[in-house]
């Protein structure tokens, strides 16, 4: 047989979404489920996408542990929650830790910082 062609998204194939509405999860039935469940929907989403902005290193993600080379200049500050640790910088957004949500380790199988920014923000 030969190999299937690359993929250009990944994610389930339209078969695979077939076989599985098949066997009765749709989204009508998902939605439904999520729904009894209780689970809460955001009220809103802010992403702030930092384009040639300082490095995580000094905001999000500083490595105080690392080589000097490695962590930046910055110091750190400790957060509302608790082990978390931002950049020195960051004083007002360390008092929302605890209604916000930091993704640090997002990635894309593309190296092009444009194209997978712009794949980023359409996830």
């Amino acid at each position: 047989m030969p190999p299937l062609p690359p993929v250009s998204c990944p994610g389930p194939t339209r078969r695979s979404a077939l076989a599985l509405g098949a066997l009765g999860l749709t989204l009508p039935n998902l939605l439904k489920a999520r729904e009894a469940s209780g689970a809460k929907r955001p009220k809103s989403v802010i992403i702030l996408f930092l384009l040639g902005a300082p490095p995580q290193q000094e905001t999000w993600d500083p490595k105080p542990d690392s080589p000097a080379e490695a962590r930046g200049d910055l110091g750190v500050i400790r957060t509302a929650t608790p082990g978390l640790i931002v950049g020195e910088t960051m004083v007002r957004a360390s008092k929302w830790t605890e209604k916000i949500a930091i993704l640090r380790a997002v990635s894309t199988n593309d190296n092009a910082h444009s194209a997978s920014g712009y794949f980023m923000t359409m996830r």
